[in-house]
């Protein structure tokens, strides 16, 4: 395990320094970006992909455990016949299929004919007969017939088109000896300047813990002083209102948007003081709708900094007759907590002691 871990952590590394490289030959290229700027930017990256080579590692012994169950589970058959003999054939070997997201991932057992007929035939785990896709002429686009000939480590493919007659081959190498062997002398240096160690990353970790703690400070001081900011401080004056003065403020108000013969019943007191409201609408022109709207809309307005409030919901106009309901306030602790909930911020109440 611990070897496997080595080989995934290289494996790792090299694509990370593939991806610097990449990033620094942009840079030369078109250093629009300030080099101050670049480094920046290049650290934290190289801290974000340190810190994800341990989940790489971790989930890739998963996927890795995963397929080896996969394949060990996946027992071959021992019945499977040439199609030209009728022979049984011979189980050569496994290969596994991956799909992107792993739940696809398969099987495939691959068999020969011992008379060496080629192409062998292949099954998946699940019993589905593998078949390769048909190839098609590179001219005409018709199918081929494609014929496979091997020879030692050498697999030969003839592609013939009975349409047009074109012939084309191509030939798979199996031997590792013939291939090339890239040496990377750059690796060793390239990889110490962009893949972080344990104690590069423990630091990067610190500064960029003791950076959100300051982000959050910065934030909080922002927050709270554009909460101060829209709470402003509010200097209201508050008219307490007797039940005359108030029929009064009522009659102007509703009169100014064209309402006649304005009445106010006598009051109740049920724990608060209640006053019904009455009054015509003199516009013949507008809708009830209208008249509501106009007169809810004007009498909260006259009443938001008195102790009197419209009962909510209470205003109502049929055929032009308004009918509505008032609540008086007496104690001036219930106005200043209304008037608080109203406005949504601070506030700084003056009583008129006058006119109550």
């Amino acid at each position: 395990m611990i070897e496997k871990e080595i080989q995934l952590a290289d494996l790792f590394d090299r694509a990370t320094v593939e991806m610097f490289r990449d990033m620094e030959r942009q840079q030369k290229e078109d250093a629009r970006m300030p080099q101050f700027l670049y480094d920046i930017i290049i650290y934290f990256k190289k801290g974000e992909r340190a810190e994800g080579k341990e989940k790489y590692i971790r989930d890739k012994l998963e996927t890795d455990r995963r397929h080896e169950e996969l394949l060990a589970s996946a027992q071959p058959q021992t019945s499977i016949p040439c199609l030209r003999y009728q022979t049984r054939m011979t189980f050569d070997l496994k290969s596994l299929e991956t799909s992107i997201d792993g739940k696809r991932d398969r099987v495939l057992l691959l068999y020969s004919c011992p008379n060496k007929c080629i192409p062998g035939r292949a099954f998946y785990d699940d019993g589905e007969e593998w078949h390769p896709k048909k190839n098609h002429c590179e001219k005409c686009r018709s199918t081929v017939e494609t014929d496979t000939v091997r020879s030692g480590d050498e697999i030969t493919f003839t592609d013939s088109c009975s349409h047009c007659g074109h012939v084309k081959q191509h030939v798979m190498n199996l031997s590792m000896k013939d291939r090339d062997v890239v040496v990377d002398d750059r690796y060793t240096e390239d990889r110490a300047r962009f893949c972080m160690t344990d104690e590069e990353l423990s630091e990067y970790r610190r500064g960029r813990f003791q950076m959100e703690k300051f982000s959050e400070t910065v934030r909080s001081i922002q927050e709270r002083l554009e909460s101060e900011k829209s709470i402003e401080e509010v200097n209201v004056s508050i008219h307490m209102l007797r039940v005359m003065e108030l029929q009064v403020l009522v009659t102007e108000t509703l009169e100014k948007e064209s309402f006649v013969k304005v009445a106010l019943s006598d009051p109740t007191n049920d724990g608060h003081l209640s006053i019904k409201i009455t009054a015509f609408d003199n516009d013949a022109k507008r809708t009830d709708d209208a008249s509501k709207k106009s007169a809810k809309t004007a009498l909260e307005a006259a009443l938001s900094e008195t102790n009197w409030r419209l009962v909510k919901g209470s205003i109502n106009v049929i055929l032009g007759a308004l009918a509505g309901e008032i609540k008086g306030y007496t104690s001036e602790t219930e106005v200043r907590n209304l008037i608080k909930a109203e406005k949504g911020s601070k506030v700084s109440i003056n009583t008129d002691k006058d006119s109550v």
